[in-house]
């Protein structure tokens, strides 16, 4: 049986309300380093046992010096040797930051979201199979996810993820036909637009099925929807223990 994990990547509400509503949560504050220690250890313990923290990595791993210059952990280091999971002394002190961070946190997952910048370049994918082999072996029982943007085809870069021992990171319904993999999933879905604006039923039914080869799967809700649809495909995901409960109870009959 699939365990499975739903949540957003914002808390709604109070800390505890949500903790006892939902079984994830992406925390996004770690990407800037605006979250203090303290409240990583919080969030830890406040959180009931099996809960799943998807934990974005700092952005000097992934993204280069902006406008503004290097974040304040990296002061001092050339701006070009900043992100774009380079091999550099800058990308190693970020994830050690991260890793830092996800002492305090205890994430199931680290996500790396490499921006726009970071293209499906020979240089990039060398610089991804040397993050992928080198750093992300650093972060012990917390598994790292990557979450790439911009031209990667999600037909190529989900299998390049897997091969290189990364858990991908997509939204599911952008592409049914994907090969599926086994061991951990992680989906991220974007409230959607137009003509059908909303997650109904049959849409979670079909979430849930693509979540069933996995033996864990955490499925992040973001958009301007997130804490409805994520309570949406809890409730579908409770109703189909329940009729799989029924039907068990009447074989044994």
């Amino acid at each position: 049986m699939t365990h499975l994990y739903f949540g957003c990547d914002k808390i709604f509400g109070n800390r505890k309300g949500y903790f006892k509503t939902l079984s994830a949560l992406e925390v996004t504050e770690t990407f800037e380093d605006t979250v203090t220690n303290k409240r990583l250890a919080n969030w830890r313990t406040e959180s009931p046992k099996g809960f799943a923290f998807v934990m974005t990595a700092h952005r000097g791993v992934t993204h280069p010096a902006g406008r503004e210059g290097a974040p304040a952990l990296l002061d001092g280091h050339d701006l070009d040797t900043i992100g774009l999971l380079q091999r550099t002394d800058a990308v190693r002190a970020a994830w050690d930051r991260t890793l830092e961070m996800a002492g305090l946190l205890s994430p199931k997952l680290i996500l790396v979201r490499t921006p726009l910048d970071f293209s499906p370049s020979q240089q990039n994918r060398d610089n991804l199979q040397w993050f992928a082999e080198e750093l992300a072996p650093m972060a012990g029982k917390a598994m790292v996810a990557w979450e790439p943007h911009g031209l990667w085809e999600i037909e190529e870069a989900v299998p390049m993820a897997r091969q290189l021992g990364l858990v991908p990171v997509y939204d599911p319904f952008s592409d049914e036909d994907l090969p599926q993999g086994r061991g951990t999933a992680c989906f991220a879905i974007y409230s959607r637009r137009g003509m059908r604006a909303t997650f109904n039923e049959f849409d979670m039914e079909d979430l849930l099925a693509q979540c069933d080869p996995y033996q864990r799967a955490i499925v992040i809700f973001r958009g301007q929807r997130r804490y409805r649809d994520a309570r949406m495909a809890l409730t579908a995901n409770k109703a189909r223990v329940a009729m799989d409960a029924q039907y068990d109870g009447e074989d044994e009959d």
